[in-house]
């Protein structure tokens, strides 16, 4: 079974290995960076 007929058999499609474990690395970092900083602008 082919992608497309996946999708519209289930509603979603999973791929794995999609993103890099490197980008993803890097996006968690700058995500849990921006929540930090939130969380100190937040106890002022």
């Amino acid at each position: 079974m082919n992608d497309l007929n996946l999708f519209k058999k289930n509603g979603f499609l999973v791929k794995e290995n999609l993103i890099s474990q490197t980008k993803i690395n890097k996006i968690n970092k700058i995500v849990n960076e921006v929540i930090s900083k939130e969380k100190k602008r937040k106890k002022r």
